[in-house]
């Protein structure tokens, strides 16, 4: 739908109009902390895409925006923006039964499912095993080298063996603790299946994380996908054990059935102290297990969830200022106990601050541009609610996006602020209206991260900003609830939100986005007059072929905008640019390079070290040296400290005033090259020489 047959389609009724809005009001805190016990209650059971709790907060989002008197957009009157998802699923008619001396175990179809994890798809295999012998083998670990074999004394051949997950303290190398590794060794022993089971001391917080859950696996397209070599390797990696080697993850309560004399948390100890498996064998036990991988594929339609204010200004409405969030979750699993991924932080705290933004434009003096509120689904599954949402409108409209996204937790810290280093005049702005409202920022300019739904509008450059209160334990955990909330920092960040919207939307100027090109060394405006240079790096290639602030860029024979033919610009290819300074026009050649790789694994520096050597507060980075890698191969060893690459100071991973993070320093050197290097190594300070080298690429 493009932007001018939306509004073609607007209809509205209007409330009431208060012009007194209550902004700093406890009008605002009540009403958040009303939407947030909403969305995350168990009610509404998670919010899982294609879960009826996604439908009920698709309603209730709805019906607020009815209450305010936002506008609709859409042929259908209505604030339902619908999209379509292809489902496909992985296994079909699957079925597990467990019988111990002839008794069968009872089973359901939440205490287990089909382990795919790590699995390759075979379109239309089917795993059919019918009364095999199974087989207890602990932890199903054989590590010579930690002398132990949890195999010794036992027949698995032609069986299935149970194994536990992880592994004891007594073995050192976790690569015997992953599915592969215990699937190969099964299949080395002659096993032909197998069931992992989750050990009784897992963590609790990983348990947290939804261990019981298991809900069917699936993959999700936006476009039909024929049978292909994408759709049987997209999302699916690649397994080392057969196609004729069948395993599932069973729930701990149904494996306890099988050892009538033991709790799992005993054998578990016992395990650990080094007793072998075969004291605690289960009888006369079988498996039954069977399923076929299927490509089937189910056509669903998804929610999104869209209202407008349409602007006042005859001209400057046609532009667009979105307020985005997402209100889909990781929704609820059959179990006992605590089954529901309520997700009040993720996001219900992000959707309460668009509600409240809608409601008080909608109170308050309508703006020049339009505002598009838009509560985007499926964003847990891949964002990709906000890619159908972009898709169905004209983005060379959009001037501004808003995005809020898990802003109730870490109150003792300042609020990220990702997007200032990509939209003109954001900074200034922001700073002023939170020395106001006494919140602080941290501000991340050109760093990004990208993982919400603001990165559509990014990849698109449109301007944007993302508001984001961090991680913390209890994220995508079954504890994300609304009790651990601060509402009156959210009520802070909505404020902000609102003030900074409000002044995009009624300004002259529209922002602009800033377009890095870091293989190059710059930044890019597009304006009125053409393709402006916004910033030239001090270190990059940039610099070297002489561009300045202020050169107007074009290129000839081009159907895209010069930003995005550079950033389409392929690996080793070459484009000729028109530089104009005043009144001069050149021709400027730049080639983009292979970009540089290290090989190194980077750590803070310690406090000791630090304090040892006299270094300066947030500068130098530790190092540990991938074998046979670039740094490797320069003669960088373990624990050395880099100091300085270049004439160019590298920070730790936490900000340096006087230093630059590793990542932006390596955009500005290309695979070949060699640089000097200032290194700390057992506390001397010496140069090494870096050559880098050429990660390599994925297949």
């Amino acid at each position: 739908m493009h932007f001018i047959l939306l509004l073609s389609a607007c209809t509205s009724s209007p409330p009431e109009q208060s012009q007194a809005v209550s902004i700093l009001s406890g009008v605002l805190e009540e009403n958040m902390t009303k939407h947030v016990e909403l969305l995350s209650s168990d009610d509404l059971q998670g919010r899982g895409t294609f879960e009826p709790g996604l439908d009920r907060a698709a309603e209730y989002i709805v019906s607020e925006f009815q209450h305010y008197g936002l506008q609709t957009c859409g042929e259908s009157d209505s604030f339902i923006a619908p999209y379509t998802l292809y489902q496909y699923t992985w296994e079909t008619e699957s079925s597990l039964s467990i019988e111990k001396e002839g008794k069968a175990i009872p089973i359901s179809t939440s205490q287990w499912r089909p382990y795919k994890f790590e699995n390759k798809f075979h379109p239309g295999h089917t795993t059919n095993l019918e009364d095999v012998p199974l087989t207890f083998v602990g932890y199903g670990i054989d590590a010579p080298e930690d002398e132990w074999n949890d195999y010794a004394g036992l027949d698995v051949d032609g069986k299935v063996v149970l194994v536990m997950r992880r592994k004891p303290e007594a073995i050192e190398d976790s690569k015997h603790a992953t599915y592969n590794a215990k699937a190969a060794v099964a299949e080395k022993n002659g096993a032909i299946g197998m069931l992992v089971f989750t050990d009784p001391s897992f963590p609790e917080e990983r348990i947290k994380r939804g261990d019981a859950d298991f809900r069917p696996e699936f993959v999700l397209f936006q476009e039909p996908v024929e049978e292909s070599d994408e759709m049987k390797n997209r999302f699916r990696r690649v397994i080392d054990s057969s196609k004729g080697f069948g395993s599932a993850h069973v729930s701990p309560s149904v494996i306890a059935a099988l050892f009538p004399d033991h709790s799992l948390q005993e054998i578990q100890e016992k395990l650990d102290s080094g007793v072998s498996p075969s004291q605690f064998q289960i009888g006369e036990s079988t498996v039954s297990m069977k399923w076929t991988e299927s490509d089937k594929v189910d056509v669903q339609q998804v929610p999104n969830v869209v209202g407008m204010i349409e602007g006042t200004d005859p001209t400057l409405k046609e532009e667009l200022v979105i307020v985005g969030a997402h209100f889909d979750h990781l929704g609820a699993f059959e179990g006992q106990g605590d089954v529901v991924f309520n997700g009040a932080d993720d996001n219900a705290s992000g959707t309460s601050a668009l509600l409240e933004l809608a409601r008080l434009f909608s109170e308050g003096e309508k703006p020049k541009r339009s505002i598009l509120f838009a509560a985007f689904s499926a964003e847990e599954l891949g964002l990709l609610g906000s890619e159908a949402f972009t898709k169905q409108i004209d983005m060379t409209s959009v001037a501004f996006m808003i995005n809020f996204d898990m802003i109730g937790r870490n109150s003792d810290q300042p609020l990220t602020i990702i997007g200032d280093g990509f939209a003109t005049e954001m900074k200034s702005q922001l700073a002023s209206i939170a020395e106001d409202i006494e919140i602080p920022l941290e501000f991340t300019g050109t760093s990004y991260f990208g993982a919400s739904d603001h990165d559509h509008f990014y990849r698109a450059n449109r301007p944007f900003l993302f508001f984001f209160m961090g991680l913390h334990d209890d994220y995508h955990t079954l504890n994300d609830h609304m009790e651990y909330l601060d509402i009156k920092r959210m009520k802070d960040i909505a404020t902000l939100g609102h003030q900074i919207t409000r002044s995009v939307a009624n300004a002259e100027y529209t922002p602009k986005f800033i377009a890095g090109i870091d293989w190059l060394g710059l930044s890019l405006i597009e304006t009125d007059a053409g393709v402006v240079v916004h910033n030239v790096d001090s270190i990059g290639k940039g610099v070297e072929l002489g561009f300045q602030v202020g050169d107007q860029i074009t290129i000839q024979e081009t159907e895209v905008s010069v930003v995005e033919y550079l950033q389409s610009l392929e690996v080793e290819q070459t484009a000729t640019l028109r530089v104009k300074r005043a009144e001069q026009e050149n021709e400027i050649d730049v080639f983009r390079h292979i970009p540089s790789y290290m090989g190194v694994y980077t750590e803070e520096v310690s406090e000791e070290v630090r304090e040892a050597n006299n270094l300066e507060e947030g500068i130098g980075l530790s190092i540990n040296v991938a074998e046979d890698g670039p740094a490797d191969k320069s003669g960088f060893i373990d624990e050395d400290v880099v100091l300085k690459i270049g004439s160019q100071a590298v920070s730790g991973m936490g900000e340096s005033a006087t230093g630059r993070d590793l990542v932006s320093i390596l955009k500005n050197y290309a695979a070949g090259e060699t640089v000097e290097c200032l290194v700390l190594r057992e506390g001397t300070q010496i140069i090494v020489e870096m050559t880098f080298g050429e990660r390599k690429r994925r297949r």
